[in-house]
């Protein structure tokens, strides 16, 4: 019998409890992030945010399995760390702040996840229950390797990747907006949240909140890619393929771009200036402009195995291990020339003549 995906409003203890324990396992024992707030004894991750929000929780045959949390503007949920992260001064001075919701703490078992129709479905819940209740202005940030997952749904980077600092085991994440008036957006993207944002929106999206957004630079348009070393031995068009499946991000001086121990298997290409990465405060290697790194988890989807930092003001190429499987599938012959050419760069890094 085909299992069943259901989802509920938490409102009974029991529910809160059910919830929090679920998220004590998506992100203190598999993301392996730390939290002040979590109850290591009762496994459970408990938040102060948890007693302003709507927190919805998905369940498979009737077993928590996904977890996250809602805060609306009409209830005076959003507080003054989201305002400076997420820019929500911005968007209520020309929404109002009956239109927004900051959505936080999203995920779902690591089981789950590679399966499509489970996280879309409990997405389409989350973003129903925002319509619903008169939201559609979206604020939120996930982290690097999930950008292109949020990109196809409709949320689009507000600014530049953030380090949350110490507390959380530098995590580091990117601010989004999520505008769904933008009907022509969505349509342009093929977002399976078009048919839902046409049943509950009015559209076309005001220009005033368009404008909040930064200008996206196109990697395929960036000079210094053309130098990235995972294009070398491609054409024009098979290059405009790979560059399709990446984001590209950009990072101050010292920015914490990956943490060891941190799960997760994006790969990534420095496309101008160079990053450190280093292993218990020792430098293990200076990557520097056209060169990759993350390759270790890229490969093995295992844990990071070092940090890397930005050193001056960097840009990277990320590239999903999911996006390479997808290109894999559809460009293999541009796959095979990529894999060569990590290989290539993987090998030179290891050299033990390489600049540390």
């Amino acid at each position: 019998m085909p299992s069943e995906l259901t989802f509920r409003l938490v409102d009974t203890a029991d529910d809160l409890l059910a919830l929090q324990r679920v998220r004590y396992r998506i992100y203190c024992e598999e993301a392996k992030v730390a939290f002040d707030a979590a109850d290591h004894e009762r496994r459970l991750l408990p938040e102060a945010a948890d007693e302003r929000a709507v927190l919805l929780m998905a369940l498979l045959d009737g077993e928590p399995c996904g977890c996250a949390r809602l805060l609306f503007g009409r209830d005076g949920a959003i507080d003054e760390d989201h305002r400076s992260l997420l820019r929500v001064d911005d968007a209520e001075r020309i929404a109002g702040i009956g239109r927004l919701v900051v959505i936080e703490r999203l995920g779902m078992l690591s089981t789950l996840r590679g399966d499509g129709r489970s996280s879309i479905g409990f997405i389409l819940e989350v973003v129903r229950t925002c319509f619903a209740r008169g939201a559609d202005v979206v604020l939120a940030d996930c982290e690097p390797h999930l950008l292109a997952l949020y990109r196809a749904l409709g949320m689009r980077p507000s600014g530049p990747p953030v380090d949350l600092g110490e507390a959380i085991n530098h995590v580091v994440v990117v601010p989004l907006l999520g505008l769904f008036s933008d009907f022509d957006h969505l349509a342009a993207i093929r977002s399976p949240l078009l048919p839902l944002a046409q049943q509950y929106l009015t559209g076309p999206c005001e220009p005033a909140l368009l404008a909040l957004l930064p200008q996206q630079a196109n990697a395929a348009e960036e000079p210094a890619a053309a130098a990235v070393s995972l294009f070398d031995g491609l054409d024009d068009d098979a290059r405009a393929s790979l560059v399709a499946h990446a984001d590209l991000l950009r990072f101050d001086d010292g920015a914490r771009i990956l943490t060891e121990a941190r799960t997760n298997t994006t790969l990534y290409a420095v496309v101008e200036g160079g990053v450190r990465a280093t292993l218990g405060g020792r430098q293990l290697a200076h990557i520097g402009s056209g060169d990759v790194f993350g390759h270790f988890a890229f490969l093995l989807r295992r844990p990071r195995t070092a940090t890397v930092e930005a050193v001056g003001p960097t840009s990277v190429l990320a590239l999903p291990a999911s996006r390479v499987d997808e290109l894999t599938e559809a460009r293999p012959d541009v796959a095979v020339t990529v894999f060569r050419n990590l290989a290539r760069s993987v090998a030179a890094q290891l050299d033990p003549r390489h600049d540390l």
